[in-house]
């Protein structure tokens, strides 16, 4: 299994080098550190890290600002890092998609286990989204060739059997997918 790629995101200099050493030692590689908002995003969409771990304060940008604009790119999963006066804000976090909440000072083995966690279900979100885009595709594809029968049929006389068969001889001829296919036909006859 690859290691990791994660982005610290903390105000403070020390916080950031701890966090960061105790990842390291745990075999992720931290790709990107900052305490500013606005390079976090940048990291986020230059390094796209598996998991971010955001503090609660940064400068240029707030926190919430980032967590939004970070949650709004579906790029990465994320972390947050807070102190105990912050939990009501890191459980709307939690509400809005952010993976876990870990108070300070994080015990590293729950760090761990956060970013873990964060990753994970990051990589099933994109996976589902995958699945979600390929089947919009075959659905449409599908519609396409259903359309293109219809056509056929209609202007040929032809049975809806010899229909899908033209279809798939021009397909095989043209080495064309069947949907690219069925839109080029019903290019072709919408411009008679």
């Amino acid at each position: 299994m690859l290691p990791l790629r994660l982005v610290v995101a903390m105000a403070g200099e020390e916080e950031r080098q701890e966090i960061s050493g105790h990842l390291v030692q745990f075999g992720c590689l931290v790709v990107g550190q900052t305490g500013d908002g606005v390079s976090v995003l940048n990291l986020n969409r230059s390094l796209q890290p598996d998991a971010i771990i955001l503090g609660a304060h940064l400068s240029g940008l707030p926190a919430g600002k980032v967590v939004e604009q970070i949650l709004s790119e579906h790029r990465t999963g994320l972390v947050m890092v807070v102190e105990t006066d912050q939990v009501e804000l890191a459980r709307s976090w939690v509400g809005r998609g952010v993976s876990g909440c870990l108070l300070m000072p994080v015990n590293p083995g729950e760090l761990l286990l956060a970013v873990e966690i964060a990753a994970r279900q990051q990589a099933e979100r994109l996976a589902l989204t995958r699945r979600a885009l390929t089947a919009e595709r075959r659905l449409a594809e599908r519609q396409l060739v259903e359309r293109a029968k219809a056509l056929l049929m209609e202007q040929e006389g032809i049975t809806e059997h010899e229909a899908y068969r033209r279809l798939q001889r021009l397909s095989m001829e043209s080495r064309s997918q069947l949907g690219s296919v069925a839109h080029t036909l019903l290019l072709a006859y919408s411009q008679h």
